[in-house]
C-alpha cells in the first residue's frame, strides 16, 4: 500500500490461508495491528466450484488513547492537602456516586469515598508503608499505590499452559467466546496447528456458532475423541456447569481426568458479584482448575474489587478479555485493564 495507514483505520484483506493473512497484515500494517473479524468467502459463478474458499480478514491499527486534560478544579484538587471532592471522585469510580469528604480526611477515607473496595484498602495497609503513603499528597499517594499494584500483578508467576486446554465454567460466563479469542491468537499470532473438541455434559450443547467459526478459521472441530490429532494443539469447549449440581461437577471432572487434560481454565464473568465469584472459584478448585480467564471486563466501571482475586495466589489468570469480538480484545496483561478502571487515567502516566 502506497498510502500511510492511519491509527484507527480498518483494512480488508482477502487471502487463501490464515498464515498468508498474518504475513500480509504484519507486512502492510505492522505488529500493532489487531484482527477485528474473520469470515470465509466463496468465489462467484464458476469460480465458486473451481477454487477453494478464501478468508476475508479485517484488521485495524488501534487508536492512541489520549489522557484527559486536567481542569483547573482538578489541578487544584491534586494539591496537598485538598481531598477528592464529590464531583471529582468518579474519576476513580465512574460507576458510583462519591460521598463528600472533609478537607482533613485521611487517605483511607478518601479512597472509600472514591469507591475503592475495602479488600483493596486492607491490602494497601498490610503490603505497603502505609504510614508514609498517608503523608504524601493525594496524587503522589495514588500514583504510588497504582505502581505497587502493577508490580505485584506483573510479578505473578503464571503456570505455563499445556498444548491441550479445557475451557470450563458456569453457563453464561463466556467460555466459548474465550476459546474463540484464544483460537484466533493461536492461529494468527502463534501460527500453531489447532483443533477444537466439543465435550458435552449431561445435555448436548448447541455448537452452531463455534462450528462456523472453526470452519472460517480452517480449524477442525471434533466430536469423537478418537479423531483427535495428537500432534496438534487442542482446545476443549465444555457445557456450562450448574453451580448447585455436585453430580454434574463430578461428571465433568471425570471426563477431564479421562482425557488427561492438565490445563483447565475456569472462565469468570467479572461482572458477577464477589460472592458468586468466590463460589465459582471453590468449584473451580474442585475441578482441579489450573488457571482463570476473566471476561466482560468492559462492562465494569470500577475494578477495585477484582484485585482480591487476581492477587490471592490462587488460579492465576491465563488471559482476560473485553468485548464480544472473537478475534481481538484478549490480553495476558490483566493489569492494563484493571488499573485504568481502579485509578484515574491521568495518574497512571
Amino acid at each position: 500500500m502506497s498510502t500511510q495507514i492511519k491509527k484507527g483505520q480498518k483494512i480488508k484483506f482477502v487471502v487463501s490461508s490464515a498464515e498468508e493473512g498474518v504475513n500480509l497484515i504484519r507486512e502492510k500494517m505492522g505488529p500493532q495491528a489487531t484482527v477485528l473479524s474473520v469470515r470465509q468467502v466463496e468465489g462467484k459463478g464458476l469460480a465458486k466450484f473451481l477454487s477453494a474458499p478464501r478468508l476475508e480478514i479485517i484488521a485495524a491499527l488501534p487508536e492512541e488513547k489520549k489522557s484527559p486534560s486536567l481542569t483547573e478544579e482538578e489541578k487544584e484538587l491534586l494539591e496537598e492537602p485538598s481531598p477528592i471532592k464529590p464531583d471529582m471522585a468518579n474519576h476513580a469510580n465512574p460507576a458510583q456516586t462519591a460521598r463528600p469528604v472533609s478537607p482533613t480526611a485521611s487517605l483511607e477515607t478518601i479512597l472509600k469515598a472514591s469507591g475503592f473496595e475495602n479488600s483493596l484498602i486492607q491490602r494497601f495497609k498490610t503490603s505497603t508503608d502505609w504510614e508514609k503513603i498517608q503523608k504524601m499528597p493525594v496524587k503522589s499517594a495514588l500514583s504510588d499505590l497504582a505502581r505497587r499494584l502493577k508490580i505485584d500483578c506483573d510479578a505473578l508467576e503464571i503456570p505455563p499452559a499445556a498444548r491441550t486446554i479445557a475451557f470450563i465454567g458456569g453457563a453464561g460466563a463466556g467460555k466459548t467466546t474465550a476459546l474463540c479469542k484464544h483460537l484466533a491468537h493461536e492461529v494468527f499470532f502463534e501460527r500453531r496447528s489447532v483443533q477444537v473438541f466439543k465435550l458435552d455434559g449431561s445435555e448436548p450443547n448447541s455448537d452452531t456458532a463455534l462450528s462456523l467459526y472453526c470452519e472460517v478459521m480452517g480449524v477442525p472441530m471434533i466430536r469423537d475423541v478418537k479423531s483427535i490429532e495428537p500432534t496438534s494443539a487442542l482446545l476443549v469447549d465444555t457445557s456450562g456447569v450448574s453451580l448447585s449440581d455436585p453430580d454434574e461437577i463430578e461428571s465433568l471432572k471425570k471426563s477431564l481426568d479421562k482425557m488427561k487434560i492438565e490445563t483447565r481454565a475456569w472462565v469468570i464473568n467479572a461482572a458477577y458479584d464477589n460472592s458468586v465469584i468466590d463460589r465459582q472459584l471453590a468449584i473451580a478448585e474442585a475441578l482441579a482448575a489450573t488457571h482463570t480467564i476473566y471476561t466482560h471486563l468492559d462492562e465494569l466501571g470500577n475494578t477495585s474489587r477484582l484485585w482480591h482475586f487476581i492477587l490471592s495466589g490462587k488460579l492465576r489468570p491465563l488471559f482476560s478479555s473485553t468485548g464480544p469480538g472473537v478475534a481481538h480484545d484478549r490480553t495476558t496483561q490483566i493489569s492494563s485493564i484493571l488499573l485504568p478502571k481502579t485509578f484515574p487515567d491521568y495518574l497512571l502516566k
